[in-house]
């Protein structure tokens, strides 16, 4: 036998960090090893000068008439690896069973080897919510003064669920925080929800004092010293290395201000609860507003009241002190919005005065907000949005001309309408309209009563595109008025138009790594990107606009989603004027080719596209190329089968290569425009040489094809067409185009004219038996063997005073065209040939 191995029951739930039911003993290492748990320790985390724990606050407003003493809680993990905690997919029941998932150590080296899991809990469930919650993981208590370090009876107490246990910030105590111990911090793991979540080693989750159940209720408590005690796991579910060091406790000063009951009243048309500059909102006079002491919502008998003033104000005085309903007499085919309950509920102490007990009312039932996100889309980054005033139930679309702002993100698949007041809505209430991609269907719903929010989600991500957001007048508001919905598309703040009744039609596009959002996605859009490269939320440089897989940082991964849309456009982007074409002293141009119309099988070529820059090297950060072919039958006769690295010389290769042209270029347009350009993010200029090869573009001639003059033309119209981009600052270099051509003419005629006759037959006699480069037309080599011979003779004698007529368009063009270089199918490097437009006999234009 090799090892020893020797096996011990145990209690699968044992707080002990070493695990010997595993016990191995080499023999050619005579050291035994044991199977060790590398235990979280969850402890609270308490700073006087981050407000953990301590400089709690008094909140008077969030439930009327209850006076909630508001904390923030950090809760640290000072322990040996991540405490970490796994849901089951949801029961028929709704029930979801709860797991902690701990790591362990197999052979004593310190590094974890596998996990176990042991259950622990059964999680708690909410409909409106895509992640469990550990319920009871913290309590709170209000405890009486004795000492410093004493405390005596509990007088207040509250009970916290987790939200969703994340790595909130690493834990780095200052000189006076508790505890204040150095731990090593992990690589930061969890950062949003999901079936597994957890806190890291090294790592802490904040509570912030407005979350949910970050209070004790001190309603009616006498002001004056107590201590505020937190317990994490009180319940003891979590399998922790250090059970004792769960409880802090400080001293903390309660202060309630020290009857009369004083607001203001006013329309709140979007129904927010806030008095703003929108167009409908104003304090609102002559309004009753009374203490309802015998609670049958009427205005009756000596019952204190007062109307509100020119300014909305109002005061009820003389009050004793105690609890009062206080209520408002709603105008007809008014909602109230403000309180959410039907009356406030104020406590007042006696010569106690209260203010801010306000009332709003609202008329039709508006849209006042529209969000998008992503279902994959990761929670710091949705609450980055947050933070910065964009929305906090995904990206606010913005209103005004900002709302045709190019949406520049990728796995766009919610869409959330917020009301004004409580409505009913479902999941047919919302369509979407597309103009390029087929419009996605809608798999699941769910409104969030509390900020009145309905959120869509569709069967998949809407790609670049032109989008209406369509939300039906079938959504009623509590009274059983329609939606109000009608939208000015970039000049509405506020759907409708103040009479119930009416859809909503909200326009949007779409544009995946379009960061400067002019609705395209070009080159101008490397720009933002290469500033905001490899930055993370918190660093001064990160952009949300260039974080498109909204993961929090902006990575290798957000390259390939701007390299994979390249050249793509909205629909009903006006383009903006770029700069980009006219007279300067670069040039974008190819050379130009005569082919005989194939027998049989299609033939293929490609046109280099290169700079001509006269005088040496020109510095390119990024640069794009468009191609649109012309002529008769393009597309069908001749058509572009797509492209890459430029042949000769090129001036990059594609990414796969190690260069920064994209790998495939865009293909929507094919077979009649091709697109293609470079992502260069991390690299410095490209310096490309007088007549570098851009890139490539590739077509097909088909058997049949039309006699006539081919256009490939460089496209620089818009700043998604031919650019090129010179520094970090998107500075434009001018440029001017030179179109390529493809004549298809009638076997024999080698100089191009649609004509066979004496200067063909003198192209082949004069250079007869001599070896040229292989399909040199100018030398006699129509055959492309490279030796003009008897078959080059036999050729132009067998269609000898030929003459073709190609499409009108073709030889008004032929006055432009300048030479060829070579007729075969492929690039050549021989000198453009001694062709003039005077010798092709077409009259000049």
């Amino acid at each position: 036998m090799l090892h020893c191995i020797h096996r011990f029951l145990r209690d699968p739930r044992r707080r002990g960090r070493r695990r010997p039911d595993v016990a191995l003993l080499d023999p050619l290492e005579p050291r035994l090893y044991f199977a060790v748990d590398l235990l979280p320790d969850l402890t609270p985390w308490v700073s006087q000068t981050r407000s953990y724990l301590l400089n709690p606050s008094i909140d008077q407003n969030a439930q009327p008439g209850q006076t909630l003493l508001r904390f923030t809680t950090a809760t640290a993990n000072i322990g040996a690896e991540a405490m970490q905690l796994r849901a089951d997919p949801k029961e028929p029941d709704g029930s979801q069973n709860l797991y902690q998932q701990i790591f362990v150590d197999e052979n004593d080296d310190g590094q974890k080897d596998s996990l176990r899991e042991v259950p622990i809990d059964q999680a708690k469930v909410f409909d409106d919510h895509w992640y469990f919650r550990f319920g009871d993981y913290a309590e709170y208590n209000l405890r009486e003064y004795i000492s410093d370090t004493e405390a005596g009876a509990i007088v207040s107490q509250n009970h916290k669920d987790s939200f969703c246990l994340v790595d909130s910030t690493s834990f780095n105590p200052l000189p006076n925080d508790v505890p204040n111990v150095g731990v090593p911090i992990a690589p930061r793991t969890h950062l949003q929800c999901g079936p597994v979540q957890g806190i890291s080693r090294g790592w802490a989750d904040i509570y912030s004092r407005g979350l949910e159940n970050q209070y004790v209720n001190v309603s009616g408590v006498p002001n004056g010293i107590y201590h505020l005690e937190i317990i994490i796991d009180p319940e003891n579910k979590l399998i922790e290395a250090d059970e004792t060091n769960n409880i802090r406790m400080r001293p903390v000063s309660v202060s309630v201000p020290g009857a009369r009951i004083q607001g203001n009243v006013w329309t709140d048309v979007d129904g927010d609860g806030a008095i703003e500059s929108i167009a409908g909102e104003s304090p609102l006079p002559g309004q009753t507003i009374f203490v309802d002491t015998n609670g049958n919502g009427a205005v009756d008998g000596v019952e204190p009241r007062a109307v509100t003033d020119a300014a909305g104000n109002y005061w009820l005085s003389g009050l004793a002190a105690g609890t009062h309903e206080v209520k408002i007499l709603a105008p007809t085919a008014m909602t109230r919005t403000v309180p959410a309950t039907t009356s406030h509920s104020v406590t007042v102490a006696a010569g106690e005065t209260v203010t801010d007990i306000d009332f709003a009312v609202t008329g039709t039932p508006r849209v006042t907000d529209v969000f998008v996100s992503g279902s994959e889309w990761y929670l710091d980054a949705l609450n980055h949005l947050a933070s910065e005033g964009l929305g906090d139930a995904g990206y606010r679309v913005p209103t005004g001309a900002a709302q045709s702002d190019g949406l520049p993100w990728d796995g766009v698949d919610r869409i959330s309408a917020r009301f004004n007041v409580p409505v009913s809505a479902g999941a047919s209430d919302l369509t979407i309209g597309t103009v390029l991609n087929g419009a996605p269907n809608v798999t699941n719903f769910v409104y969030d009563a509390d900020t009145r929010t309905a959120t869509w989600t569709l069967d998949g991500p809407l790609g670049t595109d032109h989008v209406t957001l369509n939300v039906s007048d079938a959504i009623l508001d509590t009274s059983g008025q329609a939606l109000d919905g009608e939208w000015n598309n970039g000049a509405s703040a506020i759907s409708g138009n103040g009479a119930a009744g009416g859809a909503l039609a909200l326009a949007i596009r779409t544009a995946v790594g379009d960061a400067d959002q002019d609705g395209m996605v070009t080159v101008h859009d490397i720009g933002p990107l290469r500033s905001a490269f490899g930055e993370e939320i918190d660093d001064a440089n990160y952009s949300v606009l260039s974080d498109f897989n909204m993961d929090g940082s902006v990575t290798s991964l957000d390259i390939d989603d701007l390299a994979a849309h390249l050249g793509r456009a909205a629909p009903s982007a006006a383009p903006p004027a770029t700069g980009q074409r006219g007279a300067a002293p670069v040039t974008v141009a190819s050379t130009n080719r005569i082919i005989f119309p194939p027998i049989g099988d299609p033939a293929t070529g490609s046109f280099d596209f290169r700079l001509d820059t006269g005088d040496g090297p020109v510095a390119l950060l990024n640069y794009s190329v468009r191609i649109d072919l012309s002529g008769t039958n393009a597309g069908a006769d001749v058509g572009l089968t797509g492209g890459g690295p430029a042949l000769n010389a090129p001036a990059t290769t594609i990414q796969s290569q190690g260069g920064v042209l994209t790998d495939a270029g865009n293909i929507d347009l094919l077979p009649t425009q091709y697109f293609h350009g470079t992502v260069n993010v991390e690299q410095p200029v490209i310096p490309v040489t007088d007549g570098a090869g851009l890139m490539r573009v590739d077509y097909v001639v088909n058997p049949g094809a039309a006699f006539g003059l081919y256009t490939f033309d460089v496209v620089s119209n818009a700043a998604n067409d031919t650019v090129l981009i010179a520094d970090d600052q998107n500075t434009v270099i001018p440029h001017a185009a030179a179109p390529a051509t493809l004549i298809v003419t009638v076997e024999g005629d080698l100089d191009g004219n649609f004509v066979v006759g004496t200067d063909d037959l003198q192209a082949v006699l004069g250079h007869f038996t001599q070896t040229v480069p292989a399909g040199d037309f100018s030398m006699g080599d129509g055959t492309g063997d490279g030796l003009v011979g008897t078959d080059d003779l036999q050729m132009v004698l067998a269609n000898f005073t030929t003459d073709v007529t190609p499409a009108a368009r073709a030889a008004a063009s032929m006055a432009a065209w300048h030479g060829w270089t070579g007729a075969s199918s492929d690039e050549k490097s021989a000198p453009d040939a001694p062709w003039l437009a005077a010798d092709s006999g077409v009259p000049p234009a």
